[in-house]
């Protein structure tokens, strides 16, 4: 059996440059948009000033260009502070929050790139959880299930396909998904997800 596709996270050149590429809104005219533009844009619930929204993405960019986690959360919540009537547990929680959902979308973009370029021979494509008890039932009742790479149920379901998902998708080679169990379309589950939330990497 061979070794299944392996995405390297940091640093990824891919993932900042799509935080970097994303035009900056504030909150009125962001919630205007059609969901599949919101993608497209960067906002930050509260923030209406398009210099600070910029000094923020910047800063989200910089977790895939080599930053550590903490050094970027620091920088957020520090733009953040003012927002938040310089309460600074507060300021670090939005801060965490605005990274999760910005980063991950990144890191699942440039995945999703590399991902594509290598499907002719690892044109299968894995669900997989961090497989801790914060993975919700919707999300855990997908882990380890296994669908061709053009299946259209990943438009819906690639992660993080909800607000809060840490789940990822890997590749896999004919033979590991043949001895895996490869399912059908059909047979999948279909966990809803919030209205709110819409994201397809593609």
């Amino acid at each position: 059996m061979t070794t299944r596709l392996s995405i390297e996270t940091f640093p990824n050149k891919a993932a900042a440059d799509y935080i970097r590429g994303k035009a900056v809104a504030d909150p009125k005219n962001f919630g205007a948009l059609p969901n599949q533009l919101k993608q497209r844009a960067f906002a930050v619930a509260g923030i209406e000033q398009l210099d600070v929204l910029k000094r923020i993405r910047k800063a989200i960019a910089k977790l895939p260009e080599g930053a550590s986690w903490d050094e970027a959360k620091k920088e957020i919540a520090a733009e953040m502070s003012t927002y938040t009537g310089g309460d600074m547990k507060a300021a670090r929680a939005r801060a965490e929050h605005t990274l999760r959902i910005q980063g991950f979308q990144a890191y699942a973009v440039a995945r999703h790139q590399q991902q594509m370029a290598t499907i002719g021979s690892h044109p299968y494509w894995m669900y997989e959880t961090v497989g801790d008890n914060r993975v919700r039932a919707g999300h855990a009742a997908l882990d380890g299930k296994v669908l061709r790479a053009d299946d259209p149920w990943w438009k819906t379901h690639y992660p993080p396909w909800d607000w809060g998902c840490r789940c990822i998708v890997e590749s896999l080679d004919e033979e590991d998904a043949q001895a895996i169990g490869i399912s059908k379309s059909g047979d999948m589950p279909w966990p809803e997800h919030s209205d709110s939330y819409s994201f397809n990497p593609s």
